[in-house]
């Protein structure tokens, strides 16, 4: 009996913080709220995009569709988020033409190092960086697709690996909801 009053208390409690985490993340929407969270192992992450580049605040969400101009480049998608604690989340999607489910399934170079990369998800800081590839997969599920207006939204998750510490991250619950504005 005791033991089960522990366990009931214990999955109570894990359920309680996990839902705390998720409540931090900001709501699936497809309005162009410029939003972008996930969980990391667990943890809210929200893009904030209080970190600087070339000495200009970045926006929470920077990118958007590529070149529509470019055959190569054209409906791919590519998402650069930043947090101010220096870490950096991008989701390159290719060949969005439509809403659906795509796979972030590819061994890859990442951006800007590819200048064509298949899809992928990734996450890191200076220090650590992790990656999709061919056995630490994610998937990303387009609910609006829309490359004249530059608007993209859509939920997602994935393994991330480490080549170097060849450990793994986890993100799930991943949203985002992005309308480029000038």
């Amino acid at each position: 009996m005791k033991k089960s009053l522990i366990f009931i208390f214990c999955l109570f409690l894990f359920n309680n913080c996990k839902k705390k985490e998720i409540d931090a993340l900001p709501p699936v929407t497809q309005n162009g709220a410029n939003t972008f969270g996930c969980l990391i192992n667990g943890s809210a992450w929200v893009s904030t995009g209080k970190s600087f580049s070339f000495g200009k605040k970045l926006k929470p969400i920077e990118g958007g569709y590529e070149d529509n101009y470019n055959p190569i480049l054209r409906n791919n998608v590519r998402l650069w988020c930043t947090r101010d604690d220096g870490t950096t989340m991008i989701l390159y999607i290719n060949n969005v033409k439509r809403p659906g489910t795509y796979p972030l399934s590819f061994n890859t170079d990442p951006w800007p190092s590819a200048v064509v990369p298949y899809s992928y998800g990734s996450f890191g800081d200076k220090k650590n960086f992790y990656i999709t590839n061919i056995y630490h997969k994610g998937t990303v599920i387009i609910t609006k697709a829309d490359s004249l207006n530059n608007a993209v939204a859509g939920t997602f998750e994935f393994e991330g690996y480490n080549y170097d510490t060849k450990q793994t991250i986890s993100i799930t619950n991943g949203r985002f909801d992005f309308l480029y504005k000038l």
